[in-house]
């Protein structure tokens, strides 16, 4: 159904259908109708509603998927109730990317291990409780890179105790970036650039780590810090201790 972009009719998927390929419904522009899936479903394909730039319909995936890849890429419009599957292991490059009005309660399945690349990128209306799975492992580059946007209100963010690495341009480019980050024992590795082109009014609690170069690159700070770290000289001058 690649580039049908006059399809607009509800959609049922067979039952017994376990998978499909790539580009299933992208660039079915038009397309803005309920997606019932099967309970037999264990894999989507890549770019499952690529650029479907008007669908808004609440999505419910069923249980045994295990990888999602490229799902909601450049939705735009999409702001409904998104359920992940308890059985969801990985999340691949690009899940929300460029979802520009999405702004729902995120959770995500405690089965959840790994998310790659851009999984929140530009999704500018975002100011919503991210709950983040209790045995995440990996976070990607440009986690919720949202360039020139304003995160005044947004809900503090605690990574979980099982977290190891993360990514560069973790929260790159937000314009105002006014929440409570806490970072865990668990991580070993934080790649560049965290917080780069951030205007920060922030507190961040951390503990030792392998941290990349210049983690708040290019930033305005009114950061406040429990503990720093004497190994990274960029990460120093950035930071004061709490009044």
């Amino acid at each position: 159904m690649h580039n049908c972009t006059s399809f607009n009719q509800p959609l049922t998927l067979p039952n017994g259908l376990m998978s499909f390929g790539v580009c299933f419904l992208s660039n079915c522009t038009s397309f803005n109708q309920p997606i019932t899936f099967p309970t037999t479903m264990t894999s989507f394909g890549n770019q499952f509603l690529y650029k479907c730039t008007s669908f808004n319909q609440p999505l419910t995936l069923p249980n045994g998927i295990l990888t999602l890849n490229q799902f909601l890429e450049y939705c735009t419009s999409f702001n409904q109730p998104l359920s992940l599957p308890n059985t969801l292991i990985s999340i691949g490059t690009n899940f929300l990317y460029n979802c520009t009005s999405f702004n729902q309660p995120l959770s995500l399945p405690n089965t959840l291990i790994s998310i790659g690349n851009q999984f929140l990128y530009n999704c500018k209306s975002f100011n919503q409780a991210l709950s983040l799975s209790s045995n995440l492992e990996s976070i990607g580059d440009y986690f919720f890179s949202v360039p020139d946007v304003n995160l005044y209100n947004m809900h503090n963010i605690t990574f979980p105790q099982s977290l190891k690495s993360i990514g560069s341009y973790l929260f790159a480019s937000n314009s105002l970036f006014r929440i409570n980050i806490t970072l865990p024992s668990s991580i070993t590795y934080i790649g560049s650039n965290m917080f780069y082109s951030c205007y920060l009014q922030s507190t961040i609690t951390e503990t030792d780590s392998t941290w990349g170069g210049s983690i708040i690159f290019n930033c305005s700070a009114n950061v406040y810090t429990s503990q720093v770290l004497d190994s990274d000289l960029s990460f120093k001058q950035h930071y004061s201790s709490a009044p």
